[in-house]
């Protein structure tokens, strides 16, 4: 019994489906500019980030999906990053908003959705518009 189990066992490792839960380590950072701003608009405030992926299982599919998340609740669409290894890679985005007198607080966040689920830090920023 013991030997067909070992072999079972070998098997499913050899075919990658043992491999372990969870091993790979996902982070993610943004940051926003201006993180304040004060004149006319529409203005652009842009997003600029980093994902880092470390600790990849051999049997892994070596990608990341993410999408941004804003404070007014939209969504931007599904994107995959693509690594070899362990690597930071850059992410951006830009929010143009703004007409006269519009005074608005906000936020914009990476939303990782694969190998994992994590939220980055909330990229804050304030607007006045003349």
């Amino acid at each position: 019994m013991k030997v067909v189990f070992r072999l079972f066992f070998l098997s499913l490792m050899i075919a990658g489906l043992a491999a372990p839960a969870g091993a790979v380590t996902i982070s993610a950072h943004l940051n926003a500019a201006p993180k304040s701003f004060t004149g006319g608009c529409p203005k652009v405030i842009t997003f600029k980030g980093t994902i880092s992926a470390s600790n990849w299982s051999p049997t892994a599919l070596k990608h990341v999906q993410f999408n941004f998340t804003r404070s007014d609740g939209a969504l931007s669409p599904v994107q995959t990053l693509r690594f070899s290894g362990n690597a930071t890679k850059a992410v951006s985005t830009t929010w143009t908003l703004g007409g006269p007198k519009t005074k608005y607080s906000g936020w914009e966040a990476i939303h990782i959705t694969y190998p994992t689920t994590l939220d980055s830090n909330k990229a804050h920023f304030k607007l006045k518009c003349n």
